[in-house]
């Protein structure tokens, strides 16, 4: 039922990218539902891992569950800035556009990453150009985040000018 809230945040993010391109854009729905499916399969994961360390560990599961509603600010953080991304590079996908990965934080990987270009369907990185691949895809890192705390965002390319957040002139890929 994760679904509704997944919808609404990637309707705000194009309406968003859409602001900054000065036309419709929209995230496409194959990219909405795939994002809910994958967030279910990671989060089923990362407790299942959980649970599987703190039982090899001997941890004594009742009160070491107790301490998860820490978990899940790490979880709302972390996703924020995964859904937000994915969804804005969808629609920057979807119109052709060009996109700039911006530093959030002091991850030296991030730093790299800094004014990166990629094209509408390239990465910003593989697993062996960066040193953590905690968060690189096997398909390679097409949004952020990329570090626990990540705070970086991917922008549109502008055209003739060096990346912003927001603004209307932004390169479409010929």
């Amino acid at each position: 039922h994760l679904e509704p809230t997944v919808r609404t945040l990637a309707a705000t993010v194009a309406l968003d990218v859409a602001r900054e391109l000065g036309r419709a854009v929209e995230v496409p729905e194959r990219v909405i539902r795939a994002y809910a499916g994958s967030y279910a399969v990671r989060h089923i994961q990362a407790s299942l891992a959980e649970v599987r360390r703190l039982i090899s560990e001997g941890v004594e599961l009742k009160p070491a569950l107790a301490s998860w509603p820490a978990r899940s600010a790490f979880i709302a953080a972390h996703e924020t800035v995964r859904a937000g991304n994915a969804f804005a590079r969808a629609a920057y996908r979807a119109a052709g556009v060009q996109t700039v990965w911006k530093q959030g934080d002091e991850c030296a990987d991030c730093a790299t990453l800094h004014e990166k270009t990629a094209s509408p369907d390239g990465v910003f990185a593989q697993r062996g150009d960066l040193t953590d691949t905690k968060y690189v895809p096997a398909s390679g890192l097409g949004h952020p985040p990329h570090c626990d705390g990540c705070e970086c965002v991917i922008v549109g390319k502008r055209a003739g000018a060096p990346p912003v957040l927001g603004g209307p002139s932004v390169t479409p890929v010929s």
